[in-house]
């Protein structure tokens, strides 16, 4: 009995010793645990810590689509389309930045018009010649032989667009800048020294000029896309073309003709478009930029930056033709050169015929497009 006693004394104990081990400690009223020792308050969501402020958020860059036709390797995307598009970046500042779709990669270049009116594309280069008869204003750029060299093109295309269309065929878009090509040399299958030398040969041609001159020519006109015109050349579709000899390395030309001869034809005269809602929206000071890069000025500075690469490219065309030991490209004489040019005459009389029986006002911008290069000269 006294041994029941004692253990249930000594249970009770010890019961008693376990509660009072197991109640929470209580902190002193003179001792604060540390922030990072609080407990954490449900009731009170925690906020997210604030960065340091060292100046103005910079705002998002606008960015805008730049389609083209030309690769990225060709003369024209680089001396004039990359370089424009980055200039503007600089001076904004890098508040506008292009989103670049080179090589038809976005909208093909007969599209590029509607792409831009549309707004599928912000800014585009567009090839009138691709649309034949639909911007007839604009085919007084391609006469042969008007413009000798780019920088003419450039001048005396950029202002034919801005007195006779761009509050016409193109009112749709804004008009920033010409890019001119080249003139435009002779590539095939067969050696053209002479202008008899056309005579009979499947000739590609875009558009009705290119089309009648060729005929004048003594040559067949066959009408062919430019991203098609290799596969034809290497396939014999056609005997030959008339191309710059940058382009001719940017689109495998080279690679399928072995003859060239140095024509200077006729450039083409591209121009830079922007769908015209996206520019009226640009903040004032960006239109000003846009406007300053969309001038006379400004395509005068790239097209001559264009014009100094075509020598370049020359020498190379020369050097893989020995290469490979075809011929050296053949340089007309003057006197071959004002044959041509007597043949071809004709055609900026049919032209202007056609232009004034549209109520177009075809020998005023002749006569306009003759003063400004000789202005320029």
């Amino acid at each position: 009995m006294k041994n029941f006693l004692f253990l249930s004394v000594a249970l009770v104990l010890v019961f008693g010793m376990l509660m009072i081990a197991c109640q929470p400690s209580q902190p002193s009223q003179t001792s604060q645990p540390s922030q990072s020792e609080q407990p954490s308050q449900p009731s009170q969501p925690s906020q997210p810590s604030q960065p340091e402020l060292t100046g103005p958020t910079p705002e998002k860059p606008l960015e805008l689509t730049f389609a083209y036709l030309s690769p990225p390797i060709a003369s024209l995307t680089v001396a004039i389309l990359v370089p424009w598009a980055n200039d503007i970046e600089e001076a904004t500042g890098g508040r506008v930045k292009f989103i670049h779709h080179p090589g038809e990669t976005l909208i093909t270049s007969a599209d590029s018009y509607d792409a831009i009116a549309t707004g599928l594309a912000d800014v585009a280069q567009i090839d009138p010649q691709e649309t034949p008869g639909r911007f007839p204003r604009t085919e007084i750029n391609r006469l042969p032989f008007l413009y000798s060299n780019t920088v003419d093109a450039g001048v005396a295309g950029y202002q034919l667009l801005q007195k006779y269309c761009v509050d016409t065929e193109l009112q749709e878009i804004k008009v920033l800048i010409a890019a001119p090509l080249h003139a435009s040399q002779y590539f095939g299958h067969k050696n053209v020294k002479t202008l008899a030398d056309f005579k009979g040969m499947k000739l590609r041609a875009v558009g009705k000029i290119e089309s009648d001159t060729i005929k004048a020519l003594g040559a067949i006109p066959v009408d062919i896309g430019t991203g098609e015109l290799s596969s034809a050349l290497e396939k014999k579709v056609v005997d030959g073309c008339f191309f710059t000899y940058a382009g001719a390395l940017a689109f495998g030309i080279h690679n399928v003709t072995k003859f060239r001869t140095q024509i200077d034809i006729w450039p083409r005269v591209f121009f830079i478009g922007m769908n015209k809602n996206k520019y009226e929206s640009l903040p004032a000071d960006i239109k000003e930029i846009f406007d300053e890069y969309g001038s006379l000025e400004a395509t005068r500075r790239y097209a001559e930056a264009h014009q100094a690469l075509e020598p370049e490219k020359r020498a190379v065309i020369k050097m893989l033709g020995d290469k490979f030991g075809w011929p050296p490209v053949v340089d007309i004489s003057a006197n071959d050169r004002a044959k041509w040019k007597e043949v071809t005459k004709p055609i900026w009389d049919e032209t202007l015929s056609d232009m004034e029986s549209q109520g177009l006002p075809g020998q005023e911008m002749l006569d306009d497009s003759l003063i400004w290069l000789k202005e320029f000269e």
